[in-house]
């Protein structure tokens, strides 16, 4: 099922700083999926795991991700990592990542920090072999109206092209470059410029 917000008009990218809070937004599905995964993680141990993780901490920064204060949000967006390496790779990326990509309707600087952090996932996920999962809320963020969003954004998902193997580089990035190269969206196409030469690089032959 589509994840993203519907098209605000040709050529118009999604204003992000006009978005309400996460948690008046989200539909019940969404609500009850992150829900379930803070009450989960908290009732896992009494305490910290044995990888020395407060899973109470985990969960709370989970429920901040749809806090009303932009602040907090912000906060919690800081701890993605952390997050993610207390739910391990396989739960990052089939439950936290899912989750992410539904955030990226929020305020510039909520965005700011979601985009830098998920350049720092890539362990988290899986390693290289996985991290192109990234990509999704990556090509969300590359189209948003703030250029500064979109400038982190494309140098996050020009690091995920880094630690891609050759065969995820074609077989993930390019598809995701080309997609903004063709996106409605003027600003989705001036990412596109910035992330198809990473993809050039990787290439053979630059092919």
């Amino acid at each position: 099922p589509q994840r993203r917000r519907p098209a605000v008009g040709r050529d118009q990218p999604p204003r992000s700083s006009r978005a309400r809070p996460p948690g008046r937004r989200r539909g019940e599905r969404e609500m009850a999926a992150v829900e379930a995964l803070a009450a989960s993680e908290a009732a896992t141990l009494p305490g910290e795991s044995a990888g020395g993780v407060d899973l109470r901490e985990i969960a709370a920064l989970l429920d901040q991700l749809k806090d009303e204060s932009p602040e907090k949000r912000e906060a919690a967006h800081a701890s993605l990592p952390r997050i993610a390496a207390a739910l391990g790779p396989a739960r990052a990326r089939d439950e936290l990542v899912p989750f992410v990509c539904d955030l990226t309707d929020d305020a510039d600087r909520v965005l700011l920090e979601l985009a830098a952090q998920l350049a720092n996932l890539t362990n988290e996920v899986g390693g290289p072999r996985h991290a192109h999962v990234l990509l999704e809320p990556l090509e969300a963020l590359c189209a948003v109206e703030d250029g500064r969003v979109r400038g982190v954004a494309v140098a996050s998902a020009v690091g995920v092209c880094g630690a891609l193997p050759p065969d995820s580089v074609a077989a993930h990035y390019v598809p995701f470059a080309a997609r903004l190269g063709r996106h409605d969206w003027f600003t989705a196409r001036v990412s596109a410029c910035g992330c198809l030469a990473a993809a050039r690089a990787r290439l053979p032959n630059g092919s």
